[in-house]
């Protein structure tokens, strides 16, 4: 009997490692440049408020001065810097510079992850067929560059949105946390609680992406082999989506794909398909 299919659980736990890393640089980036800047930042702000009999200062909004500091923010966690950020970061450069984890998005080595849940996959694929049918599969697989790369400019593109989106709700928390009112001590706090959010962007991003790069070449090999069909298998846990656990052990054809997908199709799915071996004389091995 041939062996069942493995995930690359190694491989998507140093891949989430190395995204972590990355967005948790928002943080510290934020405790460099913005969250000393907070005080100065509510100060500008209560200038202006309707019900405050101080007169108003001419200058740099509060608002300008917000945008600005997240924009370095930005600059600093994806390495684009500019004048304007050298200024901001000042006697901070050492700081900056020693901040853990990878620089830009390029600096993570995505295509490196990609060649690695590869050739797990291809290990996988000849350790069943030799189980099966005596044989290792050893095709030409022409159409593999193209794929490994379409996935890793999916996930460069994923990756460079999680400063991104993090700057751009940042802006957000902090442009209503000051209208409401809140001292500096209470934003500063606020600003803090926010932290977690990238990071919690960066570990859903592996999760859902080496599982879906996996179930993809797995696919791609199978029907490269002659292999039609495959029962759905699920990890049965907690975790699984209802409709996924209620397919369990049916049969599904590659050609024509569930509701939501092929097995690990849906965001973090965990599913796969078991191979519906045919006979030797109907799949082709080299």
């Amino acid at each position: 009997m041939a062996p069942r299919l493995q995930q690359p659980v190694g491989i998507e736990r140093q891949y989430a490692k190395a995204l972590k890393q990355y967005a948790r640089r928002l943080g510290k980036a934020c405790n460099l440049i913005l969250i000393p800047e907070v005080p100065r930042l509510v100060e500008s702000a209560n200038r202006y408020r309707p019900d405050d009999a101080a007169t108003p200062v001419a200058g740099r909004s509060w608002v300008d001065l917000l945008a600005g500091l997240l924009e370095s923010t930005l600059g600093v966690v994806t390495g684009v810097q500019d004048v304007g950020l050298a200024a901001v970061i000042g006697s901070n450069q050492p700081e900056v510079e020693a901040l853990p984890g990878p620089s830009s998005a390029d600096e993570i080595g995505v295509v490196v992850y990609a060649e690695q849940i590869s050739e797990h996959g291809l290990r996988q694929i000849r350790r069943m067929t030799k189980a099966q049918y005596g044989e290792q599969y050893a095709k030409d697989e022409p159409w593999l560059t193209d794929m490994l790369r379409a996935w890793e400019a999916q996930n460069l593109s994923l990756i460079r949105s999680i400063p991104e989106r993090y700057v751009e709700e940042l802006q957000g928390t902090v442009i209503r946390a000051i209208n409401e009112g809140q001292s500096a001590t209470d934003l500063a706090a606020t600003i803090k609680g926010t932290y977690d959010k990238p990071v919690k962007r960066a570990q859903l991003i592996a999760d859902d992406q080496v599982g879906k790069l996996h179930s993809q070449l797995a696919q791609a090999r199978q029907q490269a082999i002659g292999v039609k069909e495959y029962a759905w298998r699920g990890i049965l846990d907690a975790r699984e989506r209802p409709e996924h656990r209620r397919r369990e052990g049916r049969t599904y054809q590659w050609s024509n794909p569930p509701s939501d997908g092929h097995p690990g199709s849906a965001v973090r799915c965990r599913c796969y398909g078991q191979p519906i071996w045919p006979p030797r004389d109907k799949v082709t091995l080299t």
